[in-house]
């Protein structure tokens, strides 16, 4: 089921709200992973849509959404920290959704430090990929 043009339930995305709306939604869209559509009643559970909507509405281009929360759709995506959230749909900057591919890497690198070790770790984290294994060998 496609919950956005060219993007299915269950996809690895990044994007970015429109510019303006960063002010209310400053969450990091990157490598989140699309789990469901939701109507507004139901994306309560996961954010308050009524006043998100009163905030961004004025921000968004006339035309854009409708002047009600309930009249259009939410995404409900996975964070890469494991925990959940809803974005409005006419939220979205379009020009700014990326599919990610979810394969894994196998990185091996020499003349590492185990302090270098942790760096590498903490880097990883904050570019939102999920650490499997590292370990000195």
């Amino acid at each position: 089921m496609e919950v956005i043009p060219g993007i299915k339930l269950g996809d690895v995305v990044s994007f970015s709200v429109f510019e303006n709306v960063k002010a209310v939604l400053p969450t990091k869209f990157d490598n989140v992973k699309v789990v469901g559509s939701l109507d507004a009643d139901s994306a309560k559970a996961l954010i308050d849509p009524y006043t998100l909507h009163r905030n961004i509405y004025p921000m968004l281009a006339q035309g854009t959404a409708p002047d009600d929360p309930t009249q259009y759709y939410y995404i409900k995506v996975k964070l890469p920290n494991g925990q959940f959230t809803a974005v409005g749909i006419p939220w979205i900057n379009p020009t700014t959704i990326e599919q990610r591919d979810s394969s894994t890497a196998v990185v091996r690198i020499q003349n590492i430090s185990s302090t270098d070790l942790t760096r590498l770790r903490n880097h990883i984290a904050a570019a939102g990929w999920t650490l499997v294994d590292a370990k000195m060998v």
